[in-house]
Parts: C-alpha cells; structure tokens; sequence
C-alpha cells in the first residue's frame, strides 16, 4: 500500500447516525479523489453520543465498525495514522472534491459500491422481509421525518402531502406500502387512507408532535439502535418505489435505491 492513511472522524456528537453516515460517505469519497486511503473512525470520544455503547465499544473500539466494513480500507487490522481529517475543521480537499457537486450518477455508485453493511445487518433485514412477507418488487417504501427537523428551519411536512404521490404511484395494482415514520400514528394515518400499509413492529417510533431526537430518546442500547437505523436504509433502499421527506437517512437510501425516488416538500 503506496498511499496515505487518513482517518475520518467527526466531533458533532449530537447528530443522528444518519447524518455521520453522509459526512463519511463525503470525507471517504473525497480523500479517494486526492489519492489517499480513507479510514473511517468513530472512537468512544468522537462518535454520536446517543449511539455509544460500553460493551460494544468494548469489543470493537471503532463504532463505525460495528454496523459496516470500512469503504476504502479492505486490509485486516487497524491501520498506522498518516493524517487526520475531522469534519467540522477546514480540510481543503473536502472543497476540492465535493462530493455533493459530483454527478448524480457518480454519488449513486459511490454508495452503491462504498456503503458496506455488516452481514449481521444484511440477514437481520432478510428475516424481517420473510416475516412481513415482503416482495420488494411490489412495494412502495415511505419514510417521514419529524420530531426535530423544524429546528433548522424546515417546515413539518403533513402526512398528507404524501397522498398525491402515492395516488399516483398506486395506479400499478397490486403494491403494499411499508411505512417506517419517525412518529408514531404516521402509519395509521396512513392506513386511514391505504389499506394495504404495514409497518414493522422492530422499529421505534417517536410519540406524535415529539420535538427532541427520537433516536435519543430511543431506550435501546446504543449499538442495536444503529442496527435498526442500518436496516431500515438496507429495506427501504430495497422497494420499488421511496417516498420520503427531506432527511439525511432519505439522501442515503435515495442514492442506494435502484428504484423510482420522490421527495415530498
């Protein structure tokens, strides 16, 4: 190995793990333009706090690693520091490689090929489809973010907005809708309408009108919490069709998808 290692990291530990994700996707993709090697790194004190897990820490001190192999970093083992990239500090190559300025087609192989999730993850959502019946090919994934999106000025999207869209899209019969909200009585509000809605009962969900981060309010130990975030991009990125709002966790199963992707404003 000729080139650099870089390490990513990240100080904001406030975010969700969605947001983390993106700003990976973004350094690694970069420093792979610039000729460096890209080595994702969450330790205990630069990682999103409601997602630090003693045990998990425990085994694997890298959070990073415990839901996905490293994008760029195919070799065993932790790699010598070369350099050091935190996202918050002026780093020229993240303004020389804008990742967000690159082709629509560019990003979308790029996450396609880059985000790796752990086989653990993978078969989680397997089980799942197999218990909820899921035949992707006839399903139209929807997400719905709520609880704290308004603080950075977004408005609150009603749940339905969503309607139009999906009276559109089911003019091919035959689909179900897999709703996975941010909110809990998004999917009944939903089914008012659709019937053949359904959600997964191994997600959480924030109360209606919540205004904090969900995920922090989430009770489950740091590391399954992420698992569920994880498999939630894996399964929607699967479906037919996404419809969602704007979020970070809808940018990344947008450019997953091989589908037909609608944001709703």
């Amino acid at each position: 190995m000729s080139a650099e290692v870089v390490y990513l990291e990240r100080t904001d530990g406030a975010s969700s793990l969605s947001s983390w994700l993106w700003c990976a996707m973004y350094q690694a993709y970069a420093a792979t333009m610039a000729g460096q090697v890209a080595y994702v790194y969450w330790p205990q004190g630069r990682s999103p706090v409601a997602f630090r897990d003693q045990k998990a820490f425990a085994g694997e001190p890298n959070m990073f690693n415990w839901w996905l192999d490293q994008p760029c970093y195919p070799w065993k083992g932790v790699p010598a520091r070369k350099a050091t990239w935190v996202w918050e500090e002026a780093t020229p190559e993240l303004s020389l490689h804008r990742f967000d300025l690159a082709p629509r087609e560019v990003i979308q192989h790029w996450y396609r090929d880059r985000l790796r999730f752990k086989p653990a993850v993978v078969t989680w959502a397997d089980k799942l489809a197999k218990k909820y019946k899921v035949d992707f090919d006839r399903t139209v994934g929807v997400s719905w973010r709520g609880c704290d999106n308004v603080v950075d000025g977004r408005r609150r999207v009603a749940v339905e907005d969503y309607f139009p869209t999906l009276d559109h899209i089911l003019k091919d019969g035959g689909l179900r809708i897999l709703s996975m909200p941010e909110e809990a009585t998004v999917t009944e509000r939903l089914q008012q309408r659709y019937p053949q809605v359904f959600a997964m009962g191994e997600f959480f969900t924030a109360p209606w009108g919540y205004d904090g981060q969900s995920f922090a309010l989430n009770q489950a130990p740091g590391y399954s919490k992420g698992f569920e975030t994880c498999a939630m991009i894996l399964l929607l990125s699967r479906c037919r069709h996404y419809v969602h709002n704007e979020a970070n966790l809808s940018v990344i199963v947008g450019n997953l998808s091989r589908g037909n992707v609608v944001q709703v404003k």
